[in-house]
């Protein structure tokens, strides 16, 4: 017995190195996000956690950001500023991560999703819009999943991926597979010590299938990701943009099927943060989207 839970131990661990390597390298090729201002403020979800949000100002529709993994309420740098001009902009920093309470547990997609229920109930917000970036896009899916009188729009910023929508109708080898992994990781994930779990592999571990969207919704996406920064060789750069255009087209495609009412919006070479690389056109895309809402 003790032979195995060394083995399940070290199994645990090993993924979790892995996961937490992938984070690492993803973030090191990402843009520098610029810092922000705004009126901050902490609110409860739970008993003894508590959530950064930050109120950039506005006197329109209530929106609210949630930042991808690892983000905090400022990621969004001057975009939240630009976005004030015409909304009323919040910002939430999700558990775990910025000056936002760091609980040992409550990284699944429902309880997140959730936090952000609850702040927007403390704020007493009429309907407002989600904005998500990256894998935000599991919360926006959740609260649209477990809450849907609650927000009034979603806006998915290169966030509608497997973690939002799930096809199981299309070929996705990659991806069930990373749901298999998510599956054997939060079986060995409470045996983990505490101490020693990396809460953005925990964000990764609660992903869930969420195949069906009712309220209305804009997904952008980067179609295919810019990838200058990764690939100096132009040969290889165009082999992998294709690989990704694949991809990326495959999951833009099955979004459209899950939630056919959807808008989908695709910016061929961008950043993975749209709203740096590319903000003239998600500021247009985002204002005609809410712009049609009743």
């Amino acid at each position: 017995m003790k032979r195995w839970c060394i083995v399940i131990l070290g199994v645990g661990l090993a993924f979790l190195i892995a996961a937490e390597m992938i984070a690492v390298r993803q973030a090191s090729i990402a843009p520098k996000r610029p810092s922000s201002n705004g009126n901050t403020q902490f609110i409860a979800v739970e008993p003894n956690v508590e959530l950064e949000v930050v109120d950039f100002g506005g006197t329109g529709r209530p929106l609210v950001l949630l930042a991808g993994l690892g983000g905090t309420a400022h990621d969004f740098g001057g975009f939240s500023a630009k976005l004030a001009t015409k909304y009323h902009v919040y910002g939430i920093t999700r558990r775990g991560f910025g000056l936002s309470s760091a609980p040992t547990s409550g990284y699944g997609a429902r309880r997140l999703g959730d936090d952000v229920v609850a702040v927007i109930d403390k704020l007493r917000l009429v309907r407002p819009i989600l904005v998500g970036a990256s894998v935000a896009g599991e919360e926006l899916s959740s609260v649209a999943t477990f809450h849907p009188n609650k927000v009034g729009a979603l806006i998915y910023l290169d966030a509608g991926y497997h973690y939002a929508v799930y096809d199981p109708d299309s070929s996705q080898p990659a991806v069930d597979a990373g749901f298999a992994i998510i599956a054997v990781g939060s079986f060995f994930e409470p045996l983990i010590p505490a101490i020693l779990e990396s809460k953005r592999v925990a964000v990764y571990l609660g992903a869930r299938k969420f195949t069906e969207l009712h309220v209305p919704v804009l997904a952008i996406f980067a179609d295919p990701h810019d990838l200058s920064a990764k690939y100096n060789d132009a040969g290889q750069r165009a082999k992998a943009e294709a690989l990704d255009f694949e991809r990326t087209e495959r999951q833009a495609n099955a979004f459209q099927r899950r939630v056919p009412a959807a808008r989908i919006v695709r910016l061929p070479h961008a950043s993975h943060l749209v709203w740096f690389s590319n903000e003239a056109e998600v500021w247009n895309a985002m204002n005609t989207f809410v712009d049609s809402l009743h």
